[in-house]
């Protein structure tokens, strides 16, 4: 199982078990929800009993929290130290990302019972409108519902096999 995530403690933590059978992804669970330490997570993935054959993070989980001593992805190599299972996901424009899921939507199966909230928010994911003018946004709202969305672009930019350019960052 491959487990896919969107990182939030305050916003929310989503969180796609996911498995891969020949050209298809298997959503077999899904849980998400906010105000705990990355921990709490970890200790639910262990709890959850599956085979993990990978837990892919989106870029911000080097970031060290200030709650926690390590970053995320530190908290989490530790747990799985074996190479390969932790990937980092680089940050891409998000128009890239939501075309990379688009194009891997139709070959994604959901396990209807144990995804359904997952299932749920990306149904309501949506694009910002302007309120005065009504104008859509080229931009995704970030609301409750856009943190699976943003979990399974996760999964979309780990297993896609183009080559995409991550965003350069502003030097500090």
């Amino acid at each position: 199982v491959i487990v896919v995530a969107d990182l939030g403690r305050a916003d929310m933590t989503s969180l796609w078990f996911m498995q891969q059978v020949d050209y298809s992804h298997l959503a077999i669970d899904h849980h998400a929800d906010n105000g705990h330490d990355w921990v709490h997570y970890l200790k639910l993935i262990q709890d959850r009993g599956y085979q993990i054959g990978g837990i892919w993070l989106p870029h911000d989980a080097r970031q060290k929290h200030i709650s926690a001593k390590k970053s995320v992805y530190g908290q989490t190599k530790e747990m799985y130290p074996q190479k390969g299972i932790v990937r980092i996901i680089p940050l891409v424009p998000v128009a890239t990302r939501i075309n990379l899921l688009r194009t891997l939507f139709p070959r994604i199966l959901f396990a209807e019972e144990p995804t359904e909230a997952g299932v749920n928010g990306l149904v309501h994911y949506q694009y910002d409108v302007d309120e005065e003018d009504g104008t859509r946004s080229d931009k995704p709202l970030h609301n409750w519902a856009s943190h699976d969305a943003d979990g399974l672009r996760t999964m979309a930019m780990a297993v896609s096999e183009v080559v995409v350019e991550p965003v350069n960052k502003p030097p500090r």
